[in-house]
């Protein structure tokens, strides 16, 4: 699948670079630490707290390379979809562009998405793919949320606009983006749009 492809691709450099994972993690913290350190402000926490620089370059460690295989895979999507207008509006597609309404996962994208998020407890560079693998997976589950969102609006006179609600919530908020995670899983095995 497009997150497994570009998941082995990121891991795999991961892997030239250092074949060892705790030594490339190491690694990682030292470059996030001189980071940090360059960037705090004067009185700030993170220049005054050791223990609290510490903890933010655990967390920023821990959560670099998934995250930044998931900007990738956004990134792809995004650029897919926006060359996928351009060719329509300037008639170079070759065939009809799809509905965003029609999209939906392919079957076993949730056996899929399930083993991820199992083996991303392993650790090692495995768990590292397995988690990017999962954000992926999250991330077009939520698109497919949001296709049954679309579709169940049709005809509605406020359709413009809650629609835009929706989509400033996840990009502004962020976490309204797993209630539609729930969705695209809900419709992933109820089919919602055909209850229309």
């Amino acid at each position: 699948s497009f997150p497994t492809r570009r998941s082995s691709d990121l891991v795999a450099s991961a892997i030239w670079i250092e074949p060892d994972y705790a030594a490339f993690m190491q690694r990682l913290r030292t470059f996030v630490v001189e980071g940090l350190r360059l960037m705090a402000t004067p009185g700030s926490p993170l220049a005054n707290d050791p223990a609290t620089l510490a903890r933010f370059a655990d967390l920023m460690t821990a959560i670099m390379l998934p995250m930044s295989g998931l900007v990738i895979v956004a990134m792809l999507a995004l650029s897919a979809g926006l060359g996928a207008i351009v060719a329509e509006r300037s008639g170079r597609m070759a065939f009809p562009k799809p509905s965003f309404n029609a999209f939906r996962l392919p079957g076993g994208s949730l056996i899929l998405f399930g083993a991820a998020l199992l083996i991303s407890l392993w650790g090692g560079y495995l768990s590292v793919f397995a988690e990017i693998v999962a954000l992926g997976m999250a991330l077009f589950l939520m698109l497919q949320g949001m296709a049954v969102l679309h579709t169940r609006l049709q005809g509605n006179a406020s359709r413009g606009f809650l629609l835009a609600a929706a989509w400033a919530s996840v990009l502004v908020f962020g976490f309204p983006a797993l209630l539609f995670v729930g969705a695209g899983i809900a419709d992933h095995l109820l089919d919602l749009r055909s209850r229309k």
